[in-house]
């Protein structure tokens, strides 16, 4: 029999409870630790096999759509190409063929012909399949000379011209191509007297109670699918719109880089479900800070932001940084509410929403405020807006009333001669459907106002475009990129309709200006493509501008 000393003994315990210090953590717990690094190891897999890139929201779906039709495309132009060389070979031949300018269709008798063609030419010169530029400024009049191309075979598919000019634009733009400044000056000298006689209708409170119902109304406009938006009447009108602020955008992130911010910091005023999202993130900017007054549709943007964040994560991408404000810039001091009260910005964007401002004096004002006040010296501020001065020359031609296909509009203040009534600068209020999506008030806001007011807050307008001149001077600024955007974002409507699809407006004569494009050309070939909008939604188009101010720097 061994014998054990007690000092063994207590050695042999000291050495157990050192282990027992070791695991003495509950089973529970033990077996959480092995469950994390097992999981651990399935993400780090689930990272290497799923990493793709992530496009917005039911881009996806509009994309893998457009790529089927490339691919049809691509696959026909390849066979035609085998039976050229085959052609060729077999007896050489050389096609001479002389186009005309690049302009569209002419108005109608006694209308303004050469205010139309200028804003009827917009993209004319750039949105065929493989454009021919002309020296100088590569924009010519519906009369200018024609450039000789030496085409080998009509092909199956090409885009040959645009947008129909088919409205009687009457002063809608000016004759001359310089309106970078345009709507800055002229501004009747008695504003102040016209301002004092709207205050009575702001001292009412129908700007607070408008603003109510533009909040409620956003808030209830439902989320729509894909399909549900690819078969909305105003499909291609919508994607014109976003096509148009991408360019916006695009052109002042790169004037910021110009200038030496490479990654911009953003304010998105009136920013709604955060549809400018995917803009920003191409722009890389570095952060953004993102406000509207509807919360609904605030925490739409907030989950949309957060999904587009999780999918550049998993791609291994570096997000921008945002914040989420709940606020009304035309009531609340926005500085206020920012991450860093002592914060400026770079840009400031208002797409589509400024005009809401405009029901009161008090509420244009404070909106305008926060905008200069969150800008940097040197800043800009950008968006896109009704264009008021037009509007009001539809309205004119029907009594205080204008309706198409896709929009109806009438103005609420009644007048026994409307041709001869006069709006008052603040508070004029339309009732505004477009295409049943939108009929809640609205208000026209006079732009050389607009431009006044913000003059005294130390800004200075940089441009002011109606949208058709818009198109024509952002083309002409990057013509490549914004055509291969127009393509991709299907900004405009194939005409005729490709196989096996209808087009969007059922009345044949939404389309004549097409029709008419492809007879100037001579076109017999059947599968000679034009892009397009229809009437109704280029009437529309010519209802907006955008606009763009600089911050003065500080003396």
């Amino acid at each position: 029999m061994n014998f054990v000393s007690e000092k063994e003994l207590q050695a042999q315990g000291n050495s157990q409870e050192k282990e027992e210090e070791i695991d003495r953590r509950p089973l529970y717990n033990r077996l959480k630790e092995v469950r994390d690094k097992k999981q651990l190891e399935i993400d780090e897999e689930r990272k290497l096999k799923n990493q793709f890139r992530g496009i917005d929201d039911g881009e996806a779906d509009f994309l893998r759509q457009v790529d089927k039709v490339k691919e049809e495309v691509e696959l026909k132009r390849r066979q035609e190409e085998i039976e050229l060389l085959k052609e060729a070979k077999e007896t050489p031949q050389i096609f001479d063929a002389t186009e005309p300018s690049p302009s569209l269709m002419k108005p109608t008798k006694g209308e303004r012909t050469k205010a139309v063609n200028k804003q009827a030419s917009l993209i004319s010169a750039g949105v065929r399949k493989r454009t021919h530029k002309s020296e100088g400024d590569g924009y010519e009049d519906s009369k200018g000379s024609a450039s000789p191309e030496h085409p080998l075979k009509k092909s199956t598919f090409g885009i040959i011209g645009v947008l129909p000019g088919l409205v009687n634009y009457e002063d809608s733009s000016s004759d001359n191509d310089d309106s970078e400044n345009s709507g800055s000056s002229d501004i009747e000298a008695e504003l102040p007297s016209v301002i004092q006689a709207t205050r009575l209708k702001q001292e009412n409170g129908h700007g607070n109670h408008n603003r109510n119902v533009a909040r409620e109304h956003y808030n209830a406009v439902p989320n729509k699918g894909v399909q549900e938006r690819t078969n909305s009447r105003i499909f291609y009108l919508r994607n014109f719109n976003n096509w148009m602020k991408s360019m916006l955008i695009a052109d002042f992130i790169e004037r910021l880089r110009d200038e030496g911010s490479s990654s911009a910091t953003v304010l998105d005023l009136c920013c709604g479900k955060g549809g400018d999202l995917l803009k920003w993130k191409i722009g890389n900017i570095s952060s953004i800070v993102m406000t509207d007054v509807a919360e609904i549709a605030l925490n739409h943007c907030r989950d949309r932001y957060t999904e587009m964040r999780d999918r550049f994560a998993r791609d291994r991408q570096q997000p921008f940084e945002a914040h989420f404000i709940a606020a009304d810039a035309t009531q609340d001091s926005l500085r206020e509410k920012y991450p860093d009260t002592t914060m400026h910005f770079d840009l400031v964007s208002c797409q589509f929403a400024l005009h809401y401002s405009f029901s009161s004096e008090e509420s244009a004002r404070k909106i305008l405020w926060n905008a200069a006040d969150a800008l940097r010296p040197g800043g800009y501020f950008i968006g896109a807006i009704p264009d008021a001065s037009m509007i009001m020359q539809f309205l004119r031609k029907n009594n205080g009333h204008f309706q198409n296909e896709v929009c109806k509009i009438s103005y609420v203040d009644k007048s026994e001669n409307f041709a001869e009534h006069q709006p008052p600068l603040f508070g004029a209020q339309l009732n505004f459907e477009l295409d049943e999506v939108v009929n809640c008030p609205e208000y026209l806001a006079y732009f050389p106002l607009l431009v006044r007011i913000l003059e005294e807050f130390g800004m200075e307008l940089v441009y002011y475009y109606n949208f058709p001149d818009a198109i024509n001077y952002y083309l002409k600024k990057n013509e490549k990129n914004g055509l291969d955007l127009m393509k991709r974002m299907r900004a405009l409507e194939t005409f005729p309709a490709l196989p096996n699809s209808n087009l969007i407006a059922v009345d044949p004569s939404e389309y004549e200006h097409a029709e008419e494009k492809l007879r100037e050309k001579n076109i017999d070939d059947p599968t000679q493509k034009m892009g397009t909008l229809s009437k109704s939604e280029w009437e529309v188009v010519s209802m907006y501008s955008v606009f763009a101010f600089k911050k003065k720097q500080s003396t």
